[in-house]
Formats: structure tokens, sequence, C-alpha cells
């Protein structure tokens, strides 16, 4: 300030806010003052802050062990000081918001404990007093209050609370202090807990634990001490993949330090109480699912079938309901649960469709899975090996890079080697395991693969280890016999070795051939047939082959490694004596003969079967059931529409016609048997015989599409079978006269009914190939002949019948025996009642057919037609009839005597007798039998009938 007085004064004021304090505390304000020539001075104010604080006389109690949905009273005395009570402080009591307040009973007194204010106001779970008085430095809140205190939340074993205790007065100023109340989870049931169920689940990324439920809480620190985790192999793992162990409410959870594939028992031992300390029911071992594909409400989840999926809930006794949502997976639908004190429900998904599913849980919504196939598979490279070899093969799915558990177990399911994999970019893994280092003891093994992020396990077939021995290959048979130019079978037998080489002939016999073979693992029985077709060994040049090859075979159950003619020949092998030898590595182990035998054409009838059967006749026991059946007759009659069927027998042909094993070999019969190429080695024809004057014969051009040809090579026998057409055959001219079709022959005619045929099958000899089919090198000719005929049907007309059951209609056929036909009649216009009557039969072998009907609910006079059908080439046959009465005639029975007298001249008396006939009737029929001579009809029938009563009465 610039003034040039001696006394100046500083007037004005000041707000000031006091600090906290713990207890009452002084400080001092300083005024200071400087002239201009430094002189100073200064003055010191004191002030006083007085303390206003909460101290605890007595504690809010109890704090601790509060159980669970019980009523508590609570006592507590707190003193507040630096209080002014003129100042109207109130003092509150806020109790947390989860306890419920039942009864109040305390009070505000002051420091000789007289009552200040009793009277408590309550806003919901706030109580307060308010404390206007004379002064008083120090007031008392005490009593008690009762609460009821809340259910403990799931999943925990207690929870904590904040009680709060506050003044505060018209100043502003005020204090407060706090109580912590722990409330304990009350679980003790009657009677001993249970075991339910263990589960190990994922309940977050990167995080695995096993839940384990009980029937009732369970005392913590007693599970903890007497549980523990094994493997398959009774190996424990507790220390090494536990992090921590919690129990609250009869759920206990096993934090995993990692997802465990691999089979995890949970032991729990007797130790295992409850919170009242009954002991566990049911100790022991325990197996634990493991689900590691878990899902929640509002989430979707990816799995593989074969997986179990964990449906996973906030709470435990969950409702779930699971079903199918798409085309694949909508007839799946289930109600369930996750159960007592668990929180997880298990989706099997082994045996179930792909697609998406639904899960609904509980009132948190829905969870969507969608189900895939994983494919994992295991392939055994040789499921017989020695205790010298190693077991082989291959692990795959439909994904690349997982981690595969593979486990050898032995026939115990002991866990003999366990590793870990994993796939390549292709989705397989090869492997293997050293028997002899391994030290496996003879006996049957398995191989499990299973997906350690899945859990979806496969499991091998049977690999059988046996001892390391000499390995040996044999021929069972003695000589074995067979046609030249057939499939010669020769049965093998494989010891300690699934791989063998057999060789046909040698030098001497002028022919050597050989073929190594390996039986499949998948079906090994020690034996493997090998297929040596004769006929292809002019075939096949000499030098190696691969797998696939014309000269030797093999059954599914096993595989031609590779071979080789060494010494071949130009054409079909000599009936001669070829020795065989087998061997296996590089050993030969048996030794025995081949003999082939001459190969013949015996013979070639005619068979014929219904129209409709001609896709019936597709093998050798068809034919054979045809003939038993009579529905395959032999006939030199054929019906144009009909079946036909050619037998050919014939040895010697298998192998031609590549027959083993197959039941048709049309194309390559009409290859072999076409007679038009160059050195022919056969020809099959069907000519006609009488082509009429100055014409060629026609040959029915038979092929694939219009006959088939069925093998029965076992008995040398083959069958064409035929179609005959549905009106007519049509024919290739013949023009050179050689019997075969030739590609530049194209003039074609028709072959009706009523001509006649002549079907020839022929094996050339040396005069047309060099294949040297035939025993002499002449032509080896079999034939037949059969006639072509109308299809039709034929009955007497009129057809009467009478008024009666049991009436026979019948007639004769052309077509072929087994045919099916249909008969039925009709009554005729006007005829009242009307009726029709129908039934089905068949065509006999002797070309007949015969139906019964009723006809007593007609009436004599009745007209009526019969219409005839087939299911077949006849065409319908309609013939008229009348119904016939039944006829009455005269004929003598039991005649009465009259005695007539005479006397003579003599004593002599005669007496004669004369007998008188009586009249009766008798019903005569006046139809068709089936002896009726065709063409006798019912009034010749009338006549002779009439005749034979004049003759009688003639004689009389």
């Amino acid at each position: 300030m610039n003034s040039t007085t001696t006394t100046v004064y500083l007037d004005g004021s000041l707000t000031l806010e006091s600090p906290s304090i713990d207890s009452d505390q002084q400080y001092n304000i300083k005024f200071n003052g400087t002239d201009d020539d430094g002189d100073t001075q200064s003055l010191n104010e004191e002030i006083s802050v007085q303390n206003f604080g909460v101290t605890t006389v007595s504690q809010f109690d109890p704090v601790d062990d509060i159980p669970e949905e019980t009523e508590n009273e609570h006592t507590f005395n707190y003193s507040f000081t630096g209080v002014n009570t003129s100042d109207d402080t109130e003092v509150s009591l806020s109790v947390p918001g989860e306890f419920t307040v039942e009864e109040t009973n305390f009070a505000l007194e002051d420091a000789d404990g007289n009552v200040l204010n009793d009277s408590v106001e309550q806003s919901d779970n706030s109580l307060s007093l308010v404390a206007n008085a004379p002064p008083t430095e120090t007031i008392y809140l005490s009593g008690s209050v009762n609460l009821t205190s809340p259910p403990v939340p799931e999943g925990q074993e207690e929870e904590q609370y904040t009680l709060d205790i506050e003044a505060s007065d018209t100043q502003g100023r005020s204090a407060s202090t706090s109580e912590t109340l722990t409330v304990n989870y009350q679980g003790g049931q009657p009677g001993d807990p249970e075991f339910l169920s263990a589960t190990q689940y994922v309940p977050s990324p990167g995080s695995a634990e096993i839940e384990v439920a009980f029937s009732e809480d369970i005392d913590n620190e007693s599970f903890k001490n007497n549980y523990g985790l094994y493997t398959d192999e009774e190996v424990e793992v507790t220390g090494d993949i536990v992090e921590d162990v919690s129990e609250a409410q009869g759920r206990v959870t096993i934090e995993l330090n990692d997802t465990y594939s691999q089979g995890l028992t949970l032991r729990l031992e007797d130790g295992i109480v409850d919170s009242d300390g009954n002991a566990l029911d049911n100790p022991g071992d325990k197996d634990v699912t493991f689900a590691p594909t878990t899902v929640r409400a509002d989430d979707d989840v990816t799995a593989y079938r074969g997986s179990v999926v964990s449906i996973v809930a906030d709470s435990s006794n969950t409702d779930v309901t699971l079903q199918g949502t798409d085309d694949d997976t909508d007839n799946y639908f289930f109600e369930g649960s996750t159960g007592t004190n668990s929180r997880v429900f298990l989706f099997d998904t082994e045996g179930e469709n792909i697609g998406d599913y639904e899960a609904e849980i509980g009132t948190e919504g829905p969870a969507t899975i969608r189900v895939l196939n994983l494919d994992l598979s295991l392939d055994i490279d040789d499921r017989n090996v020695t205790t010298l070899q190693n077991i082989e093969g291959t692990v795959e799915a439909r994904s690349s890079g997982r981690e595969i558990q593979l486990e050898l177990l032995d026939d115990n399911d002991d866990v003999v080697d366990d590793r870990f994999v994993d796939l390549s970019g292709q989705g397989d893994r090869d492997f293997s395991y050293d028997v002899e280092s391994l030290q496996l003891e003879t006996g049957e093994y398995t191989v499990r693969a299973t997906d350690t992020a899945s859990g979806v396990s496969v499991e091998s077939e049977t690999i059988t280890v046996r001892e390391a021995g000499d390995t040996e290959a044999l021929l069972p048979n003695d000589v074995i016999t067979e046609a030249r130019g057939d499939v010669v079978a020769i049965p093998i037998e494989l010891r300690n070795t699934r791989e063998a080489t057999l060789t046909v002939g040698d030098d001497e016999a002028g022919y050597q051939a050989s073929v190594t073979v390996r039986e499949d693992d998948d079906d090994a029985d020690g034996e493997v047939t090998v297929y040596f077709n004769s006929y292809e060994a002019s075939n096949v040049e000499t030098g190696s082959f691969d797998g696939s090859n014309d000269l030797f075979s093999v059954d599914d159950e096993a595989e031609v490694v590779d071979g080789e003619v060494s010494i071949g020949v130009s054409d079909l092998l000599d009936a001669e004596a070829y020795p065989m030898s087998v061997e296996t590595e590089g050993r030969e182990t048996d030794v025995q003969l081949l003999s082939l035998e001459e190969r013949s054409t015996t013979a070639l009838r005619t068979w014929t079967a219904p129209r409709s059967r001609y896709g019936d006749l597709d093998t050798g026991a068809d034919f054979r059931e045809g003939i038993d059946e009579e529905w395959v007759t032999q006939d030199s009659d054929i019906a144009v529409g009909d079946t036909v069927v050619y037998e050919i027998e014939a040895s010697g042909l298998e192998g031609a016609l590549d027959a083993r094993g197959e039941d048709t070999v049309t194309d390559e019969f009409f290859e072999f048997a076409n007679g038009s190429e160059d050195e022919p080695a056969a020809r099959f024809t069907v000519a006609q015989q009488d082509p009429g004057p100055n014409r060629d014969p026609l040959l029915l051009d038979f092929d694939s599409s219009n006959a088939e040809v069925v093998a029965d090579s076992a008995n040398d026998t083959y069958y064409v079978v035929a179609q005959t057409g549905e009106d007519e055959l049509e024919g290739v001219r013949d023009e050179d006269g050689d019997g075969a079709i030739d590609p530049d022959e194209d003039e074609t005619g028709t072959v009706d009914a009523d001509d006649s045929l002549r079907a020839t099958f022929t094996v050339f000899g040396e005069d047309e190939n060099d294949l040297d089919l035939t025993a002499d090198g002449e032509d080896e000719v079999v034939e037949t002949t059969h006639s072509l005929t109308e299809p039709e049907f034929d009955m007497n007309e009129p057809f009467n019948v009478t008024e009666v059951s049991g009436q026979e209609i019948f007639g004769e056929a052309t077509v072929a025996p087994g045919t099916e036909v249909n008969v039925r009649v009709r009554s005729a216009d006007g005829v009242r009642p009307a009726f029709l009557k129908t039934a089905t039969t068949t065509v006999d072998a002797d070309g007949q057919f015969l139906v019964t009907l009723s006809f007593n609910d007609t009436t004599p006079g009745d007209a009526y037609t019969i219409n005839v059908d087939d299911i077949g080439p006849a065409s319908e046959l309609s013939v008229d009839g009348t119904v016939q009465p039944v006829i009455e005639t005269a004929t003598t029975d039991t005649p009465a005597e009259t005695t007539t007298t005479t006397t003579a001249t003599t004593t002599a008396t005669t007496t004669t007798t004369t007998e008188t006939p009586i009249a009766t009737t008798t019903e005569i029929p006046t139809v068709q039998t089936r002896t009726t001579t065709p063409g006798f009809g019912v009034l010749a029938s009338l006549v002779a009938l009439a005749g034979a009563a004049l003759l009688a009465l003639r004689r009389e």
C-alpha cells in the first residue's frame, strides 16, 4: 500500500476447511507485515480443531459364520466423540440390501447412560436416530437388530456383505465405520453324500477343468486330502496336471494345466465327508468323461461326430432341450438337465447324423452345435507280424495338423505304448511300432487313435503277433486236374508269412510262368487261392508283368504283386502234367502237379421259358430252379415271342470267356464264337433250315441287345438265353454260306412261325486256326433243331358248363409251360343277374391250361363269353358258351315183383315171377370234360346218351 500513515488495519474474513484428523489438534495462523525500510512485524493466532469420530465399544456381533437364510440377533455398541448434540446429529445403521430387517432394539445414549433417542426410523434397510438433546461430547449407539441372512450364491461356500455405521451433524461433519458380515452356505443333508459324475471340459479358451458333482455339499479339505487322478495304466498324475481344487455346494472343480484326451480315472478315498461329517457312500475309481468341445448360451460351436459336447449353464440343475434343426437332423429331440450340483449337460454325438443342432439352455438362451465328420481312420499295413517285424500303419482324418494320440493296446486293453503325432498337411501320418524293441509277447493287439482336441477315437482291427519262425508256403492238394483252356484254382497255405511265389511248369514241360501273391491283412486266414488261366497262356508274352494281368488272378482277399513268363507258348497248352512249386523268402517249400486234360464239346440242347421269365435266368442256379419248377422245359417247338435257351456243354472255355466267378459272359461269348474273324476260334449260329427256293438261309443275329449268355463254368455249361421277338424274328442272309454273319452281309429277312431252325456250336480245329483247341485237330460240332410256332390258345366252341360248382374250363396253348394265363367268364348282354368270373393259372408241361369255377349261381340258358389271355406273346382267345341244366334220365332200380301161376293137366304146378321197372332220376352232365374228343360237343353228347338209353330198353 502507498501511505504516509504509521498505522494500518487488516480487516475482513477468511473461510478455511479443517483437515481430517483422528484426534483433537491445535493449529497456528500467522500474520506478517513489512515496511519500505525492511522492518517486519508478525502476529500468531491459535485455532483448535476438534475430532468428530466413532469408536467401537462393543463390536457388531455376530459378523462371521452367519448361517444363510436364518434370522439372527446382532448386538453392538459404538461411541461417537466430538459430537454437539444440540446440532441435530443423526446416527444411522445401513444394513446390506440382501438382508431382511426383522426387529430393532437400540438407542442413542449419553455418557451417563441417559437415553437421548430410541425412536428408530426405518427407510428400507437404513435405520436412523437423531440426537437432539443438551450438548454432550460423546454419544453411544447401542442395542441389537434382528436380521435374516440371504442365501449364498451358487458356486460359493460363503458370501461377504458390508454394514455401515455413520454419524453426521448440521455443520457438515461426519464420521463412519463399517463391519463385514460373512454368510456361510448350509448344504448339509440327512444321510451320506454320493458321487454323481465327473466331466473334463473347457470352461473358457486355454483352460481345462474337471467338474465333480456330488449329491450334497462336501467338505473341501476332506476332498483335497482324499482324491487322485490316474491314467488308464494306474499311473497317478494328480501332481503333474492339477493347478487348483475348489468345492462349493456339492460341486468340485479341479483346475488342470491342459486338456488330457487320454482316459483319466478319478479315485475317491474313504476320507471324503460332507459338512456334517457323513462319509461318502460310493468311494472308489470313477471314469472321467472327456468332453472338450464346449458351448454356452448365445454361442455356437463345431464338433466332430464321435465327440462329446459340453453344454454349460450358469447354474446347476438347468433344463436343456436339444433338437436337430436341418433336414438331416430334424428327427432328433431330447429333453434333459445338467443334473444335481452340475452345470454341464453332455451331448454324445456318436452315431448321430451330420448337421445342425440347437440347445435351449434354461432361460439363458440357445446354443448352436454343428456336427461334422472328422472321418478319423486307421489302416494297418500287415495285421499278422512276427516278433522280428514291425507293426506299421497310417492314421488319417479330414483335417490337417491335428494332434493324434496313438496307443498300442494288448488283449487286456492295457496300453503298451503311448505316443502323440501331428497329422500332415494332407491329413495323414504313418507310424511304426518295433515289436522286438517293445518286447511284445505273442498275442493279439490293437491300435487306438484319439483326436486330442475333440476326443473322437477309433480302434484298429486285431493285429496278431506270432513267434518268429520259418516261413512256409504249402500246396495242400494232391494232383490238380482241369481241362485245358479252363481256369485252374490253386490253393496255397501260408505260415508265418503273407506272401508266396507260385511257379507253373518248367523247361521239360515247355512252359513256365510264376506269380507272387500277397494275402490281404484285413482278411488274413493263412490261405490264398491263385487262379491260373490256361487259355491265356498263349496270349501272354514272355517277360515280367505287374499286378494287373490276364494270366494269374486272386480273390478280393489277396493281391497279385508281380510275375513273369519265362517260357511261353503260341497255342493252347497241351494236355500234360505240369510241375508246380511254391516258395517264400527265396526258399522252395512245396511242390505239386497240375494235370491238364483234353477239352471237349459234348452237347447242344434247346429249352424254352415264358417271355416274362427272360430276366429271371441270370445264373446257372436260376436255370436249374426253372427246371425244378417246370417253367424251363426242353422243347423243339418254340412259340414266337417266348424265351429260347440254347444249352451248350463244353469244357475248356472258362478261360477264353473269362467266366471264373462270373454269372454272365455275353460279350465275351459272342466275341469268341462269332466265327467271322480270320482264324476263328468258335462259332455259334441259329440258321433257317428251309429258306425257300433260290434263297440263302437267314442267320439269327443274336448279341447283347436281344440275348444273354449265362455261365455255369463249374459244370462246363453255358446258356444262350434269347428273346424271339414280339411277332417275328429278323435274320441276315448268309450270302457266302459260311454259317457266319460277315460284316459285308447286310441283306435281312424275317423268320416266320412254322419255320424250322438249326442251332450249331462249333469249336474249330487246325484247319481254321492255330489255337489247337480240339484234341485231334478236327472241328467239334454240336447242334439242335427246333421249330417256331404261332403263339395261340385253343378251346372247344361252344364251351358249355353246367349250373353247378366245380366246372373245369380248359384248353391248349402253344406258348411255353409256366406262362401265366388269365381266364375271364363274362355273362352276355341281357343276362340277369349278370356275372363275371375270373381265375389265373399257368400252362403245364403238356401245353394245357385249366381253371375251376363255380356256376351254381347261374340259370340254365345263360349265355357267356370266355376270354383267355396271357402275360406272353399269344393273342387273346374268345369262345362262347351257355349254362346247361342237369338232365334227368330213366334207369332201373329195385324192381317190384309180380307172380303168375299156371296149372297143367298133370299134377305139377309152374310159377313164373316177372320184375317191373321203377323210374328214378340221374344227373347227366351235358358239357365237355378233359377227355372229350375235340369237336365232340353238346349235341353229340346228347345223341350218344339217347342211344345208350335205347340200347338199355332193347336189352330189357
